[in-house]
Parts: C-alpha cells; sequence; structure tokens
C-alpha cells in the first residue's frame, strides 16, 4: 500500500498559515514557500496514511487531525508506536525519506486529517537549499525518538495494569469518561483484547470503573492513576 496523496483545490494551500499560525510565525520564507507549494491532502477517518512496506514518496506535515502509527506483531496484533498531530512530521517519514528505506509500520487517520505532503524531490532539493527547511525536519526529531523509545521499552517490559490505566486516563482527558472499544485499548497498550477485557472487569470489580458498550467511566480517578504511576 503507497502513501496516499489526494489533492484537493490549491486555494486550499494558504489556510495551512493559518491553521498552523505558531509555527507558520516561526519559518523564514524559503521554508514557508516550500509550504506553499506542496500538495494539500485530506484523509477520512481510518484511512490509511501509509501502508506497510509502501515507499516513502513524500515529507508530510499534519495540519489538522492526527495520524496514529501502528506496528503489527509476529502474532498478527496491532500496537500503536505513536501520533502525528497537527504542526508535526512523522519519524519514521523522515526516516525513510532519508534512508530510502520502506515504511516498517503503517500509519491510519484519527478522525479527518488534513496534511501537506512535499514531494520527495521537492523534499531533497529544499534540504540541500534552505537552513530553514532543515531546521523543520529535524526539530524535535530528537525528542519524537526519546519518546518512541520509551513507547517500545514500555510495551516491551511495562506492567500491563499500569498502561492499561495510563491509556484510560490519556483517552478521558480531564473528564470523568474514555470512549473507547476494548479492542482500541488493547491495540494503544500492545496485548489482546481479551487480555484488556480481563483487566478491566477486574478494575471494575475493584470499583474503579464503571464498563459500559464502547465507554469506560472512571469512577475512581485518583486510584487509577496511583497504578498508572502518576499520583503526585
Amino acid at each position: 500500500m503507497e502513501t496516499v496523496h489526494p489533492p484537493i483545490a490549491p486555494s486550499a494551500t494558504a489556510s495551512w498559515r493559518e491553521r498552523l499560525a505558531p509555527l507558520a510565525a516561526r519559518l523564514d520564507p524559503s521554508t514557508a514557500q516550500v509550504l506553499d507549494a506542496a500538495t494539500v491532502v485530506r484523509l477520512s477517518d481510518g484511512a490509511a496514511a501509509f501502508g506497510l512496506a509502501s515507499p516513502c514518496r513524500a515529507f508530510l506535515l499534519v495540519v489538522e487531525g492526527a495520524v496514529r502509527v501502528e506496528l503489527s506483531t509476529a502474532e498478527g496484533r496491532a500496537v500503536t508506536l505513536y501520533r502525528v498531530g497537527p504542526g508535526e512530521a512523522c519519524v519514521l517519514t523522515v526516516s525513510c525519506l532519508l534512508s530510502g528505506d520502506r515504511y516498517p509500520a503503517y500509519g491510519v487517520a484519527e478522525g479527518d486529517v488534513v496534511a501537506l505532503a512535499v514531494s520527495s524531490e521537492a523534499f531533497w532539493t529544499a534540504m540541500e537549499r534552505s537552513e530553514g527547511f532543515r531546521r523543520l525536519v529535524f526539530a524535535g526529531l530528537g525528542k519524537r525518538l526519546a519518546v518512541l523509545v520509551h513507547r517500545i521499552e514500555s510495551v516491551a517490559y511495562g506492567d500491563l495494569d499500569q498502561r492499561i490505566c495510563a491509556a484510560v486516563l490519556d483517552m478521558s482527558h480531564s473528564e470523568n469518561e474514555a470512549r473507547v472499544t476494548h479492542h482500541t485499548l488493547a491495540v494503544e497498550v500492545g496485548t489482546a483484547r481479551e487480555v484488556v477485557s480481563r483487566h478491566l472487569k477486574r478494575l471494575e470489580v475493584e470499583g474503579r470503573v464503571r464498563l459500559g458498550r464502547g465507554r469506560i467511566e472512571l469512577l475512581d480517578r485518583p486510584a487509577l492513576e496511583r497504578i498508572a504511576g502518576r499520583a503526585r
């Protein structure tokens, strides 16, 4: 599956400056021109941004929405590695463009996504000629790689109860309910749906949560924060 790049009306290219105003204010003119010339793409919720083993043909900068990057395990389970939000570029995309390798994972639109696609040819031209574009590409790359390594360590060695509680808290934000299925939660923490269901049921018996169809009500948020290792 190759990277999806469906173009939309060229008039939409100007809107990235408004939607990413803080980023646009920091860019030098040459970098802004590269983004002005980029193809604007839209992905509907659940659409593929790129596929496993597909060639990387463009540098993508998310303008709206998020792209969830997932990896399939040998057992056939999906594991969420990270998300790419507005103003961010995908670590794997940058790596594949620089190395010429194919994608080792796949990206899925989470909600409706708007992104800028800079073709590989334009990407390399800008990398050679524009210091500002190089800064944009590498900005925060080290930090994101550190987050990715931490995520992999958490999935490989972390306590499952801790990961489940942390994911439920993240998905609930400041509310007392997380609208998420057991399957989605399993992908998030890197295990089987049946395992997640079993752990959630135990949390329900302990009075920490109340389970419903496609939702998890948080009855004892402080307890969940302690289990997640976030208690102050």
